[in-house]
């Protein structure tokens, strides 16, 4: 590995990973992400980033000196529904510069490359150091949705604040709240009756439905097409589970997956109340079947909102942040974008 003090940026490249990189990315991934397998396999790699099954994959940029891997940007391809056109854009993700090379402006560089591209480039949720550097180049933030979450098991909810010191009193508060949330999602408990005219499959029998949501849509969104939903819903075995669909009767449909200790309601939309409290209860039920210890889903909109915190939902005080460049593309005539928790990377 080059050593920090004497690696000058001209013996960086940045280049898209390929079959000769692989065994070098699996070297940086396994010293970055140790707990995380997924993160030096290939095949994973060249699926979560949507590329070929060999040779270059477009969406995964490495910064590479001497033969090997110093950081990476993940950026995951997608189409952006904007004023009336279809734009082809990516997804900055998966930022990582190895920790003996920071701020040396590795990621700065890979950044500059994914830009070069020429094309929008999108982010959510940064990490406080990716949010330096995404706005240091240019990107500006805009509003997303509030995000919701349902505690099944309060404790784990309360363990997010909960300072180390009081960490061993976590278990006793979530069990003295338990009953509080039940009776605040009482009706995501009382779901027997609305759970038989939920319909549950393949994500094919919600797609007319997501393409007439997204259609009456203003605001910029991700195009959920049959591609986009292909691949997002139907997994990868051994590393990413299929997501299901549900739906009722009268236009309401959810997608919906595990990911332990969550339970994510990736993209849902509601024609009335009965429609959205019969889709919850069904995903409760779903929820506490697999042992998830919360639910957590995202609200675009009043109604939405609304609807949830009525069914027992606890808003976060926080919304998602979407960063957008070039922000000329958006600013000033839109400063919220639509976004779906599996509009980017969500649980991969």
């Amino acid at each position: 590995m080059p050593q920090a003090t004497t690696l000058p940026a001209s013996d960086v490249v940045v280049t898209p990973y390929d079959d000769p990189l692989q065994a070098a990315h699996q070297r940086f991934a396994a010293k970055m992400w140790p707990s995380k397998r997924r993160r030096r396999e290939s095949r994973y790699n060249r699926w979560k980033f949507r590329g070929p099954a060999t040779g270059p994959v477009a969406g995964l940029l490495l910064a590479v000196s001497e033969g090997e891997v110093l950081g990476q940007l993940g950026l995951i391809p997608a189409v952006l529904s904007l004023d009336g056109q279809s734009l082809p854009c990516q997804w900055a993700c998966d930022l990582m510069v190895d920790s003996s090379l920071r701020r040396r402006g590795i990621g700065s560089m890979l950044f500059e490359a994914a830009l070069a591209r020429g094309m929008i480039t999108l982010g959510s949720n940064p990490s406080a150091a990716a949010d330096v550097t995404m706005q240091r180049i240019g990107f500006r933030p805009l509003v997303g949705p509030s995000i919701a979450v349902f505690p099944l098991d309060p404790s784990h909810v309360l363990s997010w604040r909960m300072p180390r010191a009081l960490a061993w009193a976590t278990p006793l508060f979530g069990a003295a709240l338990r009953p509080v949330f039940r009776w605040r999602g009482r009706r995501l408990f009382a779901g027997t009756r609305q759970a038989g005219a939920v319909g549950r499959g393949s994500w094919r029998s919600v797609a007319p439905m997501i393409a007439e949501r997204q259609a009456r849509q203003a605001e910029p969104q991700i195009v959920h097409g049959d591609r986009f939903l292909a691949w997002r819903c139907g997994g990868l075995p051994e590393f990413v589970d299929p997501l299901e669909a549900l739906w009722t009767a009268d236009g309401s449909y959810a997608i919906v997956g595990a990911g332990a200790p969550l339970f994510y309601v990736f993209d849902w939309a509601a024609s009335s109340w009965e429609g959205c409290i019969a889709l919850f209860a069904t995903i409760r039920a779903m929820a506490s079947e697999v042992g998830a210890l919360t639910l957590q889903a995202y609200a675009n909109d009043h109604e939405e909102r609304e609807w949830l915190q009525r069914a027992g939902f606890l808003m976060l005080r926080q919304p998602a942040v979407i960063l957008c460049h070039p922000p000329v593309k958006f600013i000033p005539r839109h400063s919220r974008m639509r976004y779906s928790i599996f509009d980017s990377d969500g649980n991969l």
